[in-house]
């Protein structure tokens, strides 16, 4: 006699157009979670035979249902209200459990555990020691392994990759080819997309958006309503906040803190115990790595906004004034109209950050 362990019973229930018989234990086992199962005992739904495997200790318990051409093998472990479709695959010593539902083409295997409402779908790879719970999402072509930790209101799709000890919590979305890991932390409604890499023991929380090539690591933390795009790299303790923008190729590195409606890009370099704040505006070759090298004056000039003066790269001084950068001397000739009290502010400006040695 063929050595089966498990058959379909007669016990049958009609579920979104499937028809599901439980199964029964033809043989007494054990789990690989130590779970022992005797001859005889009833366990969840499939709609038939090679929705579970007969080999290995893999085993569904409760409400559980298995169709399509869904299939559960290994040593995978599923109870509760979990329900496995489509052509999703189950294996390895993964154990699924809760209201989860996992479909399309996903496969969830190694030692990874799906909980909660999660919902697993397209082309989607957990495994590992991968963790998802809550009302977590994640489908695409996406691969979230290793330690990593997914729950919440998590979004994840596209091709993003989530691994190490990273964690994705809140209202957080990952998508596109974007990548976490080490002990990165995405939360509250913060959004990473692109091609953007974070990793170390950065953070990027509230509402703040990664995109682009941006590389965020090391200790940077961004939250608020910053945004880092195109091929900016924050480094170092970075804390970029408020509604601060840092793009192009400006790197963002140190202890410097960028704040307030500031926003760095060009190919300037921040870095140090830099502060910058306010609407300050600075690109081009900026390199600034100390307070000393900076200074924002309050809206000034004919547009009445602010105009920040600052170090560049060859330790010479320009002017960022209503998104020009300029030289002191072509500089002179935009303060032609103003008012000798505005002249005034901006010389003794560039005088401190010593533009007339």
């Amino acid at each position: 006699m063929k050595n089966i362990k498990f058959e379909l019973t007669e016990n049958s229930i009609k579920w979104k157009g499937y028809t599901l018989y439980q199964i029964k234990a033809c043989k007494a086992f054990t789990t690989n979670g130590g779970v022992s199962v005797s001859e005889g005992e009833l366990g969840g739904w499939i709609e038939k035979e090679e929705n579970l495997s007969q080999e290995g200790s893999a085993w569904i318990w409760d409400e559980v249902k298995v169709c399509g051409t869904a299939r559960v093998a290994g040593n995978a472990e599923i109870w509760s209200n979990a329900t496995i479709c489509g052509n999703a695959k189950v294996y390895g010593n993964a154990k699924i459990y809760g209201d989860t539902v996992t479909g399309g083409n996903a496969n969830v295997f190694g030692d990874a555990t799906i909980c909660g409402d999660a919902r697993i779908s397209g082309n989607a790879r957990i495994y590992d020691n991968a963790e998802v719970w809550d009302a977590a999402r994640i489908g695409g072509d996406t691969k979230v392994f290793g330690d990593s930790k997914v729950y919440g209101n998590a979004d994840i799709w596209g091709n993003a990759k989530v691994s190490g000890n990273s964690t994705i919590c809140g209202n957080a979305e990952v998508r596109d080819n974007a990548e976490v890991f080490g002990n990165a932390q995405i939360y509250g409604d913060a959004k990473v997309g692109g091609n953007a890499k974070i990793s170390d023991y950065a953070k990027i929380r509230d509402g703040a958006e990664i995109w682009g090539n941006t590389t965020i690591s090391d200790y940077a933390e961004i939250w608020e309503n910053a945004v880092v795009r195109d091929n900016a790299e924050i480094s170092g303790n970075a804390k970029i906040f408020g509604n601060a923008a840092i793009k192009g190729n400006a790197k963002v590195a140190g202890n410097a803190i960028i704040y307030g409606d500031a926003e760095i890009w060009g190919d300037s370099e921040i870095s140090g115990d830099s502060k910058i704040s306010g609407d300050a505006k600075i690109g081009g070759d900026a390199f600034i790595s100390s307070p000393d090298n900076i200074i924002t004056i309050a809206p000034i000039g004919k547009y009445k906004v602010s105009l920040t003066v600052f170090r560049t790269k060859n330790n010479s001084i320009k002017v960022s004034y209503n998104w020009d950068i300029y030289t002191l001397e072509k500089f002179q000739s935009v303060m032609n109209d103003w008012t000798e009290k505005e002249q005034k502010i901006v010389k003794a400006a560039i005088e401190i950050l010593g533009g007339n040695e």
